[in-house]
């Protein structure tokens, strides 16, 4: 019993401890600069999506995704290779 309420508890902290930083940035994300600065924790005075039009319209969302699959296209073979070579063992 004791150790189900405790356990109860510590998931409880846990899920405040990811909930509460996952909210205000979503709500932040909705914000305008100076209304962000002015309150970071408050809610937003009304639900504008002009910084995702920005973000996507605004900014070459394009390259920077393409330049991701570059990178992770190369570095994760090259990764796989060297850590198959280090796990081979060497002949005594």
């Amino acid at each position: 019993m004791l150790a189900s309420i405790s356990r109860r508890a510590i998931l409880g902290i846990y899920a405040i401890i990811i909930i509460v930083p996952l909210t205000v940035v979503g709500f932040g994300s909705f914000k305008s600069t100076q209304e962000l600065f002015a309150g970071p924790f408050s809610l937003p005075q009304s639900l504008s999506p002009a910084n995702y039009a920005e973000v996507i319209g605004g900014q070459d969302l394009g390259t920077s995704f393409w330049n991701s699959v570059i990178v992770t296209a190369i570095s994760v073979p090259l990764t796989l290779f060297l850590a198959s070579l280090a796990a081979t063992p060497c002949p005594a």
